[in-house]
């Protein structure tokens, strides 16, 4: 599952950092899988992540706080660090 997660992650980290503002929806692919997002910033910071992939209908519901990604996805319960490289 993580696999699937870090491009998800990698996306959040790049849309801008503004409290309360949802993101436009995020659609793109990656290793022949589409995916679905939306991303969100709270005023103290946490990132959440929330989508599915288009074809499966897997969903998932992340939150990046303090350098770490918890949350589930399709229905399984994931913690890991997140990356540090950000996409542009």
């Amino acid at each position: 599952m993580i696999k699937f997660a870090l491009p998800l992650l990698a996306v959040a980290i790049a849309a801008p950092a503004v409290a309360q503002t949802q993101v436009a929806p995020l659609a793109f692919e990656r290793d022949g899988i589409r995916y679905e997002a939306n991303v969100m910033t709270a005023d103290n910071g946490v990132t959440r992540i929330t989508g599915k992939e288009l074809d499966s209908g897997r969903t998932f519901d992340l939150k990046l706080i303090n350098g770490k990604v918890v949350g589930r996805y399709d229905r399984t319960d994931v913690r890991y660090d997140a990356p540090s490289a950000r996409i542009n």
